[in-house]
């Protein structure tokens, strides 16, 4: 579900994509926020059969031996989750948003200049 965070001067809300308010948070009891980066690595898949045929178009008998061997290596894909995490002095306020880097940069921005 998508979902809209809007900052203003006394609240930080959480809405839907009909504008309807799903959380609110007072910004008078935000106590921290962080961005917080979770890595994870995926293992691409390769078609080991596609690899030896190909190298044999290309190199013969020597590449499809190479083109096979290449599809045995695994090889990983780094996939980066980013949450925003908005402490508040009631622990049941506290909220975790995820979203592009530069979405919750621009977020914690707004937070920051309202709580100032």
């Amino acid at each position: 579900m998508k979902t809209i965070c809007k900052v203003s001067d006394d609240c930080v809300s959480i809405l839907d994509k009909y504008q309807n308010i799903l959380h609110k948070i007072d910004i008078k009891n935000i106590i921290d926020f962080e961005i917080i980066e979770d890595v994870d690595y995926i293992e691409k898949k390769k078609s080991t059969v596609c690899r030896t045929i190909f190298g044999g178009l290309i190199a013969g008998s020597t590449g499809a031996v190479i083109g096979a061997v290449s599809g045995l290596i695994p090889e990983f894909k780094e996939k980066k989750t980013y949450f925003l995490e908005i402490i508040c002095t009631n622990e049941d306020e506290n909220l975790f948003l995820s979203a592009d880097f530069k979405t919750l940069k621009n977020i914690a921005k707004e937070i920051l200049k309202h709580m100032n």
